[in-house]
């Protein structure tokens, strides 16, 4: 789905009051930030006021950059809007941060211009934690639920999630990574939350859910897994999921964000340490190299598996657009292998669905046709459809794909092997029942599949 911008606005709290009530330094401040961020800065404005507070407006030609001032609280709000994909509001934000000496910020991000959408995106607070009174909520048409409670908003068009937290706790880690901001809440005292660019795409109350689907439906598909790569190893959640087969005796993992992978290894010390355990039993070969470039260099080596572990695949371009990337990795697959991604929500991200299906189908079928990814009920190509519920989840429901390399095997399941497997593991979610419910599908998956 394409986003023709990122709006950011900021609240910078604990600024130095005098560099801020300074408008030289702040004028440079704010064209460095820009500049910092690859936007290219046109046209600079201010408006001053008695006796202290600057307004200004950085017109960049990538959209615009506005500041306002008030050094008698030690506080600046900032309003980012880019466009394209050579600049980031939140590489100027994170500039600005450094430039006011800031203490202590808050963030509203919002996507522009999501195309396809038949009804617009409300702009509520998104990823910041706030408290409505009685008065607040009798203003707003659309208010939400919990007087006096706090809610944290997440944001995937055209849905929005809100979560209640018990207190008003701080994010126990935040950062801004070369490729996201990455966070983690704590809502209460059972529940931690991951969110990337203000979107939480993990909470440890149910993400076991997800990997235990993404891992164990190929792995027991197939008749004896030996090597897997894995794509976008994240914070370590599908890595320990793979480490309870003791069949596998390689694991090619990677993950481009670095910084990522080290909040995970610090934040969720249950699921990080399979990495170390993987280290040191001489499974796990970890690469932080960007997944295009990594596709690029991986011609040496075939596997019976391969994974792709990511959360919003309806905003990946280079899934959508691209058969060659598909094509790649088919590449890499030995004879009968198997290859796992999410799908995008047939419902919420239709157009996405139908674009992965055809392009999965083109790369993996040898006398692909261009015609529907199904017919009647069956795939066309040799795969199968599964799904799970996923409450921390945008829609509320996993779905993913599985397709097979061409070979001379059968989908392959034994589900007494299966459930010893579940019972030493003691897997949450996933067993042979769910193995064979998961792939009912409703019809609306055959139905909005037809492209």
């Amino acid at each position: 789905m394409p986003i023709l911008g990122q709006h950011l606005i900021a609240e910078y709290y604990d600024c130095a009051t005098h560099l801020v009530q300074n408008a030289a330094y702040m004028e440079q401040a704010l064209l460095s930030a820009a500049v910092a961020a690859k936007a290219e800065p046109v046209h600079l404005t201010w408006r001053y006021f008695e006796p202290y507070g600057i307004s200004g407006i950085l017109i960049i030609a990538q959209s615009h950059v506005s500041i306002h001032t008030w050094p008698e609280h030690s506080f600046v709000s900032a309003d980012f809007f880019t466009c394209g994909s050579e600049s980031s509001a939140w590489l100027i934000y994170l500039a600005l941060k450094s430039a006011l000496q800031s203490r202590r910020t808050e963030t509203y991000f919002h996507y522009r211009g999501v195309l396809g959408q038949q009804q617009p995106v409300s702009f509520l607070p998104q990823g910041k934690l706030f408290q409505l009174t009685l008065q607040q909520q009798n203003q707003r048409p659309d208010h939400l639920p919990g007087l006096h409670e706090r809610w944290f908003m997440s944001q995937s068009p055209p849905i929005q999630m809100s979560m209640r937290f018990d207190e008003e706790p701080k994010p126990l880690h935040s950062v801004l990574s070369p490729f996201q901001k990455i966070s983690v809440f704590q809502p209460n005292e059972s529940d931690t939350l991951l969110v990337l660019n203000d979107l939480v795409v993990a909470s440890s109350q149910d993400e076991f859910i997800f990997h235990e689907m993404l891992v164990h439906f190929p792995l027991f598909a197939h008749p004896s897994p030996k090597s897997v790569l894995l794509l976008g190893a994240g914070e370590g959640g599908s890595l320990l999921e793979l480490l309870k087969h003791e069949r596998i005796s390689r694991i090619e993992a990677q993950e481009p964000d670095k910084m990522l992978f080290e909040v995970g290894k610090y934040l969720f010390r249950d699921k990080s340490n399979a990495f170390q355990k993987a280290e040191y039993q001489g499974v796990l070969q970890l690469s932080h190299a960007g997944t295009a470039d990594f596709l690029a260099i991986k011609n040496e080596y075939l596997y019976d598996v391969v994974l792709l572990d990511a959360v919003d695949t309806a905003l990946q371009d280079v899934w959508l657009e691209s058969i060659a990337f598909f094509q790649k990795i088919e590449a890499l697959l030995c004879p009968n292998g198997l290859f796992v991604m999410p799908l995008p929500s047939p419902i919420l991200h239709k157009e996405a669905y139908q674009t992965v299906l055809y392009n999965v189908k083109q790369a993996f079928s040898k006398e692909a046709t261009g015609q529907s990814i199904f017919e009647g009920s069956e795939l066309t190509f040799d795969a199968k459809i599964y799904q799970a519920a996923g409450s921390a989840f945008s829609g509320g429901l996993h779905t993913w794909l599985c397709v097979r390399k061409q070979g001379n095997e059968h989908w392959h399941f034994e589900a007494k092997i299966f459930e010893k497997f579940c019972q030493k593991h003691k897997l949450r979610y996933f067993n042979a029942a769910i193995f064979e419910s998961a792939q009912k599908l409703p019809n609306i998956f055959y139905t909005f599949a037809a492209k």
